[in-house]
């Protein structure tokens, strides 16, 4: 109700509290009138009644005592005169009656002895009596009684009782009520219309208050004005208020002013920032340009100087002239690696850096930069290890190349920085919303470690803890700016974990999606390790955790020593209890107990000799894998080791792989001679017939039958002929190219309605806008060239069924000899590639590297001629095919460096810059050219290359 009445129009309060303010006040006029009068009229009513009574009591005082009742009723005779008068008594000493008026209007109730007469006694208690004289003096408002004595000589003889109605004062009381009532309605009613008529003066100036405030909140009409009724507090409330209006109005407009202004301002600030915008871009592009120009000048001369370095370290030089001449050679690789780092500090600040996506295998990622800082690792006695979660999907989309960029920084910084200790590489998944992965890299290591006021600078660009850190270990500090900038396009962020003295922890996330091939990829058949019981000895207690997480992934229960003794103890209490290890993988450079010394004693031990022993050295030796056989060692592995090469040698070694293996030193080429059997008949499309021999030789590893096609016109032919199980197809070829034969391939298909026949593009430019080109023909797939045993064999696994069994077994071969005390003159060819061939040499391919080698001797001469000749003329198609050509060959036989000459010739020759004869990147190619040739020439003869 309260609530209601705050909300009630002003004007409306007014009147209320006006007429609820008068009613209070004339009822409590009257209510203390009425209360006053009942007061006096009682008071002068039992007044006149004791009067009464002692003049009625004087006048009987005779009779009383002659108890002469004529004479008593003289006395009370003249009592009818008055109304008022219900009943008299005169009692005499005894109390008794003598004689008694009762009124005719008087009821039973209203005589005060009424009991006692109507019992007949005439005699009346002295106690009633005493009574009535008691409570004549309380307040009554039905009667009044007067008891007064009679007594004659102060001796009393007698007593007079008197009772009186109160029947005058109602009737009083009711006229009077009237008259109030009718007094109080004029009142009210009079109240109201003077309320009526003077309320608006106090609020129409306040409600015209309102309605100004309303319209001016509304409207924004500060120039609005209440107007002023009087000089009282609403008056100079008004005044106030419209004060105030004048205020905001000024302020306002001086506001509008400033906004004009400022607009004006912020025009011509726009007009100068487009300017000046235009102009830094018009720097950046000249600035891209000069670095461009600059990078080809300074790459041109550091290719002849590192050429020529090469050329003089494969001729025999006195010691301190091949000293100084490697010098020269790790000096040019250190510039070309700055140069290269300015380069991509460029192409990021120019926002022209673009990300491809492409599916790629993480934990090959990981695995492979390893691999690359291995041997710098190795050189300084560091431990390089990685580890990948096994919850992360195993293939993803992403760009490949820019990951392993950060990886290769990030690790080669650990690497630099680290005398001794460990280096580990973690990849863990931090966060999965469907397709998107979020996966979280950790690159730990045990060196120098960064000060913690340096940690918030180290990733700003030219930039690193402090100046005595590039004067003794080199660098530009463009390689955390530039880690910082990639991982941030790839909607990630990286921070340092780090302390001086402590080491450091390099933390980074990219996202990345997972890859639609992986949904699509049968996952191959993989024997089965469960069950076996290995022991891992290993002095590192990282390298260690590692390895048993990982076998412990695979299934395998194992345990883990800290050395020799420990393992010692664990292998012969294992045996003690009935439940002996099955392997036990070694790390060969332990204190105390190194890996050859503890196999001895556990192969000397006839309770022991039964255990399978796998040995892991960070620097292979050779004559190491002898000293391995004849200790009794099963398999000899260089770390970092691939998980896949760990897998298939220990399965290899327990004999479950291929028991003719039993008995021979398993090294990771023998076990890449171990390959799944797929079924399955294949046309290899290609022109190239270096790249048909080592695809032929890879197919027939994994028991394939296969067919050649030279081009695509031929592949159609054969297609027509025969039934196929996929295609292998080649995209640039003379005659018809890849492009073409599918397209025909497919409208052949839906024209003849057969069943479509899977094609595989072979594309050695596997960048996005390729891959398009590749499916819009119409191809099912790509794989890049050059490609390894393993991702052809995933390939053929996806579209082909396939079947584990055993493959032709590699040779036996000595560990490589990765000791840096004295560096071996540097080779065109990777030999790792020449090994991989040689791996692939089973019954069916004797002697498969020799013709590979000889076809590309016969070819090769003929596609540089055919480049050189193309240059002079200026015959950009012929350089682009050639190129092509020679480039994937070229990776296949391990010239690496010649493969990414021609990469370049050909990218030149695509994107239309001029390329002529004397230009010194083919000399730099034709150089690089006859070192191969003559590297190649030295394998067939049996010499290392």
């Amino acid at each position: 109700m309260i609530r209601s009445f705050r909300d009630v129009p002003i004007q409306r309060k007014l009147v209320a509290i006006i007429l609820l303010t008068s009613g209070f006040v004339l009822a409590g006029s009257t209510i203390t009138f009425v209360v006053n009068e009942a007061l006096s009229f009682r008071t002068d009513a039992r007044k006149a009644l004791e009067s009464t009574a002692a003049a009625i009591g004087k006048n009987s005082a005779s009779a009383v005592t002659s108890m002469d009742a004529k004479s008593a009723d003289e006395s009370l005779a003249g009592l009818e005169k008055n109304p008022s008068i219900l009943s008299a008594y005169l009692l005499n000493g005894d109390n008794e009656i003598l004689t008694a008026y009762v009124s005719p209007r008087a009821a039973p109730g209203d005589l005060p002895f009424g009991n006692e007469l109507a019992a007949g006694r005439r005699k009346v208690d002295a106690a009633a009596v005493e009574s009535l004289r008691r409570e004549a003096d309380s307040w009554n408002f039905l009667s009044i009684d007067a008891v007064s004595p009679i007594a004659i000589e102060g001796r009393r003889v007698g007593t007079v009782v008197l009772r009186s109605s109160f029947h005058e004062f109602g009737d009083r009381m009711e006229r009077y009520l009237h008259l109030s009532g009718l007094v109080l309605l004029c009142a009210f009613l009079g109240a109201y219309l003077l309320a009526r008529r003077f309320a608006p003066a106090i609020s129409r100036p306040i409600v015209d208050l309102a309605r100004a405030m309303r319209s001016v909140s509304e409207n924004h009409d500060f120039s609005a004005r209440c107007e002023k009724r009087g000089d009282d507090e609403i008056g100079e409330l008004i005044e106030r208020f419209n004060e105030m209006l004048g205020h905001i109005q000024a302020s306002d407009e001086k506001l509008v002013h400033h906004r004009e202004e400022l607009e004006t301002e912020v025009a011509r600030r726009t007009v100068e920032l487009v300017h000046a915008k235009e102009a830094a871009e018009a720097a950046s592009r000249a600035k891209s340009r000069f670095l461009a120009k600059m990078s080809h000048e300074i790459r041109t001369p550091m290719n002849g100087i590192l050429g020529m370095a090469d050329i003089l370290l494969q001729g025999s030089l006195p010691g301190e002239q091949r000293r100084s001449v490697e010098i020269v050679r790790r000096s040019g690789e250190a510039l070309l690696e700055i140069i290269n780092d300015i380069l991509d500090f460029s192409r990021i600040e120019a926002g022209r850096m673009e990300l491809d996506d492409a599916p790629f295998d993480l934990g090959g990622i990981v695995e492979e930069v390893t691999e690359l800082l291995a041997e710098r690792a190795h050189a300084k006695r560091i431990e390089l290890a990685s580890q990948v979660d096994p919850g992360i999907p195993a293939f993803l989309r992403g760009d490949p190349c820019r990951l392993r960029q950060i990886l290769v920084n990030l690790v080669g910084n650990a690497v630099k920085f680290t005398e001794r200790g460990e280096v580990v590489v973690r990849a863990s998944l931090d966060s999965r919303n469907g397709d998107a992965v979020t996966v979280r890299f950790s690159v730990r290591d045990t060196g120098i470690g960064i000060p913690r006021e340096a940690l918030e600078k180290i990733f700003i660009s030219f930039t690193q803890a402090d100046g005595s850190t590039t004067r003794k270990f080199g660098g530009t500090g463009l390689g955390l700016s530039i880690s910082r900038q990639l991982v941030e396009m790839m909607g990630g962020t990286i921070r340092v974990e780090s302390d001086a003295g402590s080491g450091s922890d390099f933390i980074f996330t990219v996202r990345l999606r997972k890859a639609m091939e992986s949904d699509l990829m049968p996952s191959s058949s993989r024997l089965n390790l469960k069950g076996l019981k290995a022991l891992v000895v290993d002095d590192n207690r990282t390298n260690r955790e590692i390895l048993e997480k990982q076998l412990y992934i695979w299934g395998i229960r194992c345990r883990g020593a800290g050395g020799g003794d420990e393992a010692l103890t664990l292998l012969r209490s294992a045996d003690s209890e009935g439940a002996p290890f099955d392997l036990a993988i070694l790390d060969y450079h332990m204190p105390d107990i190194d890996g050859l010394q503890l196999a001895g004693l556990i192969k000397a031990d006839p309770s022991l000799s039964g255990v399978r022993l796998i040995m892991l050295s960070s620097v292979g030796i050779r004559g190491d894998g002898r000293k391995a056989r004849e200790t009794g060692i099963s398999g000899y592995l260089t770390k970092p080791v691939r998980r896949d090469v760990l897998y298939e040698s220990i399965a290899a070694v327990m004999g479950i792989r291929d028991p003719a293996v039993e008995g021979k030193l398993v090294t990771r080429h023998s076990v890449a001679g171990t390959q799944k059997k797929i079924d399955g008949r294949i046309l290899l499309v290609e022109d190239n017939r270096v790249n048909q021999e080592v695809t032929l030789g890879i197919l027939s590893v994994f028991g394939c039958r296969a067919d050649v096609a030279g081009n695509g016109r031929e592949a159609l032919v054969a297609i027509a002929a025969g039934e196929y199980d996929l295609v292998l197809m080649d995209c640039q070829m003379p005659v018809m190219d890849g492009y073409e034969a599918t397209r025909i391939l497919r409208a052949r298909e839906k024209k003849t309605g057969g069943k479509r026949l899977a094609v595989v593009a072979l594309t050695a430019n596997a960048m996005e806008g390729d891959i398009d080109s590749c499916l819009a023909a119409g191809m099912d797939d790509y794989l890049s060239k050059p490609f390894t045993i393993g991702k052809l064999g995933n390939m053929l696994t996806k579209w082909l069924s396939a079947g584990v069994g055993p493959g032709p077994a590699g040779a036996e071969e000595e560990p490589p000899d990765t000791r840096t005390v004295e560096k071996p003159p540097a080779s065109p060819i990777d030999t790792n590639v020449l090994d991989g061939i040689r791996a692939l040499e089973g019954d069916g391919n004797r002697g498969l590297l020799e013709r590979i080698i000889n076809l590309y001797l016969s070819d090769a001469p003929r596609l540089v001629a055919g480049i050189l000749s193309a240059a002079e003329k200026g015959e950009k198609e012929s350089i682009l095919r050639a190129a092509h050509t020679l480039k994937s060959s070229s990776a296949n036989v391990g010239a690496t460096g010649l493969s990414e000459l021609c990469r370049k010739v050909e990218g030149m020759a695509r994107t239309g810059e001029p390329i002529a004869a004397g230009d010194p990147l083919l000399s730099k190619f034709e150089g690089e050219h006859q070192l191969v040739l003559d590297a190649l020439a030295a394998v067939l003869e049996g010499t290392p290359a």
